[in-house]
């Protein structure tokens, strides 16, 4: 390895826990948070209106904790969780963008061990064993690869989405010649 090669990136084991410790949502209330308006509220679903109180400080990883239990959603700025959801807004050494894709590629629906309403368990997530990079560069640098590809894909679908469209209107113009006659030629 060269003088200039850059060093590898550190990655830690840890327990969710230690790094992401969530809390409980709350039922929209006067009595906690402070104002702000136009405040999003999140559900387990994620984003359904506002509020003129915000219960997180800034951004925040929402996970349903009721319904749509292990669902994965995000908000770059001060929100409401209520109490179908559970919430993070991180530590010191984590980079929240990075934790909520590291938390949607663990599918924590998976972990929902109830026999009605789906549900996660706070100690099932508490006790999940994850590997992270230690450095918040190295947070910040997977984030913006994996959101440069999220856009590939995005103009990928995109770029389907016309060709399926230019083929149903290909389809429609072949049928219709047929119709008339002008598909094959006939003998006049």
């Amino acid at each position: 390895m060269s003088a200039t090669a850059t060093k590898r990136a550190t990655w830690r084991e840890a327990k969710l826990g230690e790094i992401l410790p969530l809390k409980y949502g709350k039922a929209r209330s006067e009595q906690f948070g402070y104002p702000r308006s136009e405040t999003s509220t999140f559900g387990s679903n994620g984003a359904f209106g506002t509020f003129p109180r915000a219960l997180t400080k800034g951004p925040a990883i929402l996970v349903g904790r009721k319904g749509a239990a292990g669902t994965v959603h995000f908000s770059t700025e001060p929100c409401w969780p209520i109490d179908t959801t559970f919430y993070t807004e991180g530590n010191d050494g984590a980079f929240l963008p990075f934790f909520r894709y590291l938390l949607d590629s663990l599918q924590l629906v998976r972990m929902d061990r109830s026999t009605a309403v789906p549900s996660l368990s706070r100690d099932d997530y508490n006790s999940k064993i994850i590997l992270y990079p230690e450095s918040l560069p190295e947070q910040r640098r997977i984030v913006a690869e994996i959101e440069k590809q999220f856009t590939r894909l995005e103009a990928g679908v995109a770029a389907l989405r016309r060709v399926q469209a230019n083929l149903k209107r290909y389809r429609a113009a072949v049928l219709k010649a047929a119709c008339e006659g002008r598909l094959v030629p006939t003998e006049a």
